[in-house]
């Protein structure tokens, strides 16, 4: 068994809740422009690191377990925060400036 990282456990996560909110393996490879493999592979290997089923695969589409419903339940306010703070990082302004002018014309203009 591979030590799994932290951006490890978000991603299959990640993988996890899309084909469960999708019904699909399939459809979450489309989502994650994946193959539905290798989303399978993904989420079996969350299921050997964590050491419990998580998802139930049918040929009609797949659910969670129960338990695979409550490690979603307690993931995804976790994910939902990450992503949030992600997006206000990339929104906020820096305050800094980057004035690009020829070195000439920069002394003029800078003192």
């Amino acid at each position: 068994m591979t030590a799994m990282t932290k951006n490890d456990i978000l991603s299959k996560t990640k993988f996890l809740i899309e084909a469960v909110r999708l019904g699909s393996l399939g459809k979450a490879g489309e989502y994650f422009d994946l193959s539905a493999p290798q989303i399978s592979r993904e989420i079996s290997q969350l299921e050997n690191d964590l050491k419990t089923k998580l998802l139930i695969r049918n040929p009609t589409g797949v659910r969670p377990t129960s338990k695979g419903g409550i490690f979603i339940s307690k993931m995804m306010p976790l994910i939902q925060n990450l992503e949030q703070i992600e997006a206000s990082i990339r929104q906020s302004t820096s305050h800094e400036a980057v004035l690009a002018v020829p070195l000439a014309l920069g002394a003029e203009i800078i003192p």
